[in-house]
């Protein structure tokens, strides 16, 4: 299985847990961010609640802070194997913490409020069934060889070298929002709040009104 398309698997998992706990507005902040980050965190009582800005960021730095410590534990297991088979305490110790903080991550994950959007499929066992794609995604990434990895970084580089020399300028996004810019343009806000088109140039005008012809 190449890189690329273990890559794709990750991104959509993690898509999957974010958009899942993403709150259904996200103008402003709920009055309920208010609160003490401590009682927050692991809000199991409040289960059936609707998210908010809050717990959706706090989702957001759960999945990175899994990713990382997924990176961790993979980096462990190839590097440390042998003195964890020997049962060195500090490579078992090393080995642990990763393992910790990732519970404590899905347990995070967990304990937030879901969006209640009904969809025609949802991924079931969220957060765990996503992070369980996660690791072992990113652990047969790190299994991948070196020669892989540099293909992998060459290919990046000029991609993005493509991407941010052409391909952003020349896109259709571009184009739409230079015409919204050029809409703005014609457009200005009276006393009153109310949004109306700027009046064209006098000059324009009175050469048109001198082409009339006038009645005597």
């Amino acid at each position: 299985m190449s890189i690329g398309t273990l890559l794709a698997y990750t991104l959509v998992s993690a898509c999957v847990l974010i958009l899942r706990y993403e709150e259904n507005d996200v103008v402003g902040a709920s009055v309920q961010d208010e609160v003490e980050l401590s009682s927050r965190l692991f809000a199991c009582i409040r289960r059936n609640a609707e998210p908010t800005l809050f717990s959706s960021r706090l989702v957001k730095l759960a999945v990175g802070c899994a990713s990382l410590c997924t990176i961790w534990l993979g980096l462990v297991e190839i590097f440390l194997v042998d003195y964890i088979a020997n049962c060195r305490w500090w490579a078992l110790l090393i080995l642990l913490l990763p393992v910790v903080l990732l519970v404590a991550c899905a347990l995070v994950i967990w304990s937030q409020p879901q969006n209640a959007v009904q969809l025609p499929f949802r991924v079931p066992f969220v957060p765990f069934l996503p992070l369980l794609s996660i690791v072992l995604n990113i652990y047969l990434m790190l299994k991948l060889s070196k020669s892989t990895w540099v293909r992998f970084a060459v290919w990046m580089v000029i991609g993005f070298a493509i991407y941010g020399g052409y391909g952003i300028w020349h896109s259709t996004g571009n184009s739409v929002s230079d015409g919204d810019d050029d809409d703005d343009d014609d457009e200005e806000i009276g006393e009153d709040g109310c949004v109306a088109k700027k009046p064209e140039d006098n000059d324009s005008t009175s050469e048109h009104s001198m082409l009339l012809p006038t009645r005597s």
